[in-house]
């Protein structure tokens, strides 16, 4: 490219200038971002209004992890590492071979959300058209068995997934897990890798803005047994 000697000039200033602000950027983000390691997870808690609901609410992600997580076979920890202002974020420390289990664990929950939300909207449909209370109530208990299912066969291949034994307590305990997760996201709290995390791990996660558009793995996994 040729230019005259002003307009060069003006582009090298312009340049020049996006360069140091940029590199002025990246020195404030590297000091102002706590250091994470690539093995936690965030944690966005929902809304609280006291001490009581924050305890109540702590008290279930740690049921809901470490009932999963502290097993002999993923040996996964719970170490809150830090805190951040504003809304409350828990950067917690898992472990290598937990965050893939609390990703599958935060997966299911969304979907096991969404079909909620999808049975909510299903129930106001059906009001609205005014039909009969038995003929109601027959929907929403098919509507809730067919929910509970859902969970079961979430729960089933998160333990085919991650562990090596069928064992039938451990499946028990990743519904409860699922259940409570679900619970906690219908509040507003969110599950993220950590910061570091590399591409591939932060896809195992489900996009909190995007609920919407989210599949059941298991679906995933059967459509691309058919294709």
């Amino acid at each position: 490219m040729t230019l005259q000697q002003g307009e060069g000039q003006t582009i090298v200033t312009t340049l020049t200038s996006l360069k140091t602000l940029a590199e002025n950027f990246l020195n404030t983000l590297t000091k102002t971002l706590p250091e994470e390691d690539v093995n936690s997870i965030n944690i966005k808690l929902p809304p609280v209004n006291d001490f009581d609901e924050l305890s109540d609410v702590t008290r279930e992600i740690h049921i809901a992890l470490s009932q999963v997580l502290f097993t002999e076979q993923i040996q996964g920890q719970t170490k809150i590492v830090s805190v951040e202002n504003g809304s409350i974020w828990f950067n917690v420390f898992v472990g290598i071979t937990a965050v893939s289990v609390v990703a599958s664990l935060a997966w299911s929950a969304a979907v096991i959300y969404k079909k909620i939300q999808e049975g909510k909207l299903l129930e106001e449909q059906v009001r609205g058209l005014k039909v009969k209370n038995d003929s109601l109530e027959d929907i929403l208990s098919a509507q809730k068995k067919e929910t509970q299912l859902m969970v079961e066969a979430e729960a089933a291949y998160i333990n085919s997934e991650h562990f090596k034994e069928n064992i039938p307590e451990n499946i028990e305990r990743i519904k409860n897990s699922i259940a409570i997760l679900a619970e906690l996201i219908g509040k507003g709290a969110e599950i993220h890798p950590a910061l570091v995390a590399p591409e591939n791990v932060s896809n195992l996660f489900p996009d909190p803005k995007n609920l919407i558009g989210l599949e059941s793995k298991i679906k995933r996994i059967t459509n691309a047994g058919n294709s």
